[in-house]
Order: C-alpha cells, then sequence, then structure tokens
C-alpha cells in the first residue's frame, strides 16, 4: 500500500502542468466502463492515471495543445470519422455495444497505449482492430504478440528479433514482433502471460521506444502503439507479486471492457447471420 501511495503522490507532483492529464483523458475519453468482472480493477486504475501519459511526442502534442480547446475540439470532430469506421467493424444493436463502440472511436483518436479488459471469446481481437483502423496508424502494420502462446524460452528472440549466431540455431537474423510492427500497432494479446521475468526488458523497451536485437550491440528506435488485452485481473497479480507495478501503470492510461455477448443478446441474430451469410 505504502508504494502505490509513493507512486500516486509522484505522480501528481510531475503532472502539474498547462493540462491536468487525467482529466483531460476522461473529459476526451469518458468514465472508464464499470460492472464486474474486475471492478476493483478498474475503480483504482482509473483515479491514479500515470505520467507515462505523457512520455510520446504525440501524447506532449495533444495535451498541450489542449490547454487552449484546440486539440478537444479537433479530437471530438476525429471521433465522428472514427465512429463510422468501427461501426463496420463491431456489429451489434445492443446498447452495451454502442457505448463499446464510443468508447474504441475516443480510444482510435487518442495517442495513447490501451488495456483492453476483456474474457475469454469477448473479442478483444476484434476491439483492438477496430481502434487501430480507425486511428491515423490504420493503414500500417498491425501485429499480433500472443502471449498465451509463446513459449517463454524464446520470448525475447520473439519480441525483439535476433542477429545470425547470437544462439544455437540461429543460423540468419530476424525481425523481431516489435520492430515488423514498426510504423503501426502492436496487439499483446493476454498481457497477464507475459513472464515476470522478461517484464522489465518489455518495460524499457516501451519506455524508450527502442529495441536491441538478441545478440546485438546497438538499439533500434521503436514507433509504435501498443494495445494490450488480458482476461487477468493485473491488480490482485501486482499485489501477488506475479506482475510488475511499473508494467501495470505503463498500460493503465487508458482501459476498455469489452462487454461479454451474455450483455449484449440483443446482438446475436445479427452475429449469427453475419458468420453464417
Amino acid at each position: 500500500a505504502g508504494s502505490r501511495a509513493t507512486f500516486a503522490k509522484e505522480n501528481r507532483r510531475r503532472n502539474t502542468a498547462a493540462v491536468d492529464c487525467p482529466r483531460f483523458v476522461s473529459s476526451v475519453l469518458g468514465d472508464v466502463p464499470r460492472g464486474p468482472p474486475m471492478a476493483a480493477h478498474r475503480n483504482r486504475a482509473d483515479t491514479e492515471l500515470p505520467e507515462t501519459a505523457q512520455q510520446t511526442p504525440e501524447s506532449e502534442a495533444v495535451l498541450n495543445s489542449a490547454s487552449n480547446g484546440r486539440e478537444y475540439s479537433r479530437l471530438q470532430h476525429n471521433c465522428k470519422e472514427a465512429t463510422a469506421i468501427i461501426e463496420a467493424r463491431v456489429l451489434g444493436i445492443s446498447a452495451a455495444t454502442q457505448r463499446h463502440r464510443r468508447d474504441l472511436a475516443r480510444c482510435a483518436v487518442m495517442p495513447f497505449d490501451v488495456l483492453l479488459l476483456a474474457e475469454t471469446g469477448a473479442g478483444k481481437e476484434v476491439a483492438a482492430r477496430a481502434i487501430t483502423e480507425a486511428s491515423p496508424r490504420g493503414d500500417r502494420p498491425f501485429v499480433i504478440v500472443d502471449f498465451g502462446e509463446m513459449s517463454p524460452q524464446l520470448i525475447r528472440a520473439e519480441l525483439y528479433g535476433h542477429e545470425r549466431g547470437a544462439f544455437t540455431g540461429a543460423a540468419a537474423s530476424r525481425v523481431g514482433l516489435l520492430e515488423q510492427a514498426n510504423g503501426g500497432c502492436c496487439f499483446f494479446d493476454e498481457l497477464g502471460e507475459c513472464p515476470l521475468e522478461d517484464q522489465p526488458a518489455l518495460l524499457r523497451a516501451l519506455e524508450a521506444r527502442e529495441i536491441r536485437r538478441v545478440g546485438a550491440n546497438e538499439s533500434r528506435p521503436l514507433d509504435i502503439r501498443v494495445i494490450a488485452a488480458t482476461h487477468r485481473d493485473l491488480w490482485t497479480m501486482c499485489e501477488a507479486g506475479e506482475f510488475r507495478w511499473d508494467l501495470y501503470y505503463r498500460f493503465g492510461v487508458v482501459i476498455v471492457r469489452v462487454p461479454p455477448l451474455r450483455e449484449r443478446l440483443e446482438d446475436i441474430p445479427l452475429l449469427f447471420d453475419h458468420f453464417l451469410g
């Protein structure tokens, strides 16, 4: 509890700029959706937005120009255009789906990384693709990193790539998944499955926006937006020492809940026709 209080206090001290970052993000994105599952996780996260919201040139530009209202008006206008794109990707007529599309449209026009809270089968990849397609990076690479299927022994080589001869069997150099996504979006599926020992290197890559291939001496610049998804309660995992607090807060800028199908039963006939038609 002490470390969390210290972290929040330091964030408040550093966020004394012209724009109140958490308040501005909330005013554009609206309230973080609440309700089961993981209600406590969301309620806590949405009250302690971290300073990492100001760590990219894009987000700094948004926050700096927001102080006089120009960026705010532009984002609100772009939300309407993003909504039209997302409506074609996220199907449904239920109230839950309509709210969800509005959340995704707001995420699309903001430069921040996004964390999707979704039960298995709720459509987190669909949501991630919708955000990306409706964003300025819509025509750029969309690369999926599935931590649930990745071998723990190969995570670093898969994420960052490797040079020839870096390890036994590395007969040629290989571009990693993060580098493949350069200029576009990287979707971290099942972020909660990322091994604890690999999280510090991942955090460094995301904060510095650069990677170093396994066996290389020089780093390479990285220009990506990250959308992560999990079905697990990361807050509880952090308290249990199974997930790093700093990596959690790195993704805690914008949190969106993907509603499960049981909350949008009115969508079933439309989805049925779509998948079978």
